[in-house]
């Protein structure tokens, strides 16, 4: 498949690129009470970063591998397949073209979270944004990795919450303390996420 220039109309694929902000809603599949996150994202920002970005305001450790499906289209790391669909040759602005445009996002195959991604509005900036990428939102806590998909962290919490549970202990201490599932805070993920992409900065300029 060759990389096809799919940004707005009107809009010049590198310096329109970088003023084109697209606001993303990103929700974790089949768990409840819903887990969710709002970002901001520059659309010169590769789906490398993008899965970054995700990943951190998640709340995701970044163990597993990933992928995402756009149009029925694959795009994952250079370890994941396929040779024309790599995540690093793709920016946003490439395979997004229109605000309620809805995509997928898998982390870790072997629990399968599927994250549903929502392009909430496309808009344009005077000039380029500094930041790559702001989280602007959310609600509830991310499910620990591990944990065993969404059937597993539904089990785990139902034993956390009952002190009878056969098995209420040893998953209170396998969480470890402090883990609580209605916890969000978009002031704190957008600070992680500013440390996330410094990092990257840091780490591209060797």
């Amino acid at each position: 498949m060759r990389k096809k220039n799919t940004t707005p109309a009107g809009a010049t694929p590198a310096t329109d690129a970088a003023r084109t902000i697209y606001q993303l809603k990103i929700c974790l599949d089949n768990v409840r009470p819903s887990v969710w996150r709002r970002v901001a994202v520059r659309g010169d920002a590769s789906l490398d970063v993008l899965s970054d970005v995700m990943q951190c305001v998640m709340g995701w450790e970044g163990w597993h591998a990933h992928a995402f499906t756009i149009n029925k289209t694959t795009y994952g790391d250079r370890g994941f397949g396929g040779d024309d669909c790599v995540e690093t040759d793709y920016t946003v602005a490439d395979v997004v073209s229109a605000a309620g445009t809805q995509f997928r996002y898998e982390y870790d195959f072997g629990d399968s979270w599927i994250h549903t991604i929502t392009v909430e509005k496309i808009s344009t900036l005077s000039t380029p944004r500094k930041e790559l990428a702001r989280c602007t939102g959310g609600k509830n806590a991310c499910p620990p990795d591990d944990c065993g998909g969404p059937y597993g962290y539904y089990e785990l919490l139902k034993a956390c919450r009952n002190p009878r549970h056969p098995q209420h202990e040893e998953m209170l201490e396998w969480l470890g303390d402090g883990f609580d599932p209605a916890e969000f805070s978009q002031e704190a993920a957008d600070i992680k996420l500013k440390a996330v992409l410094r990092l990257r900065r840091h780490d591209q300029r060797g």
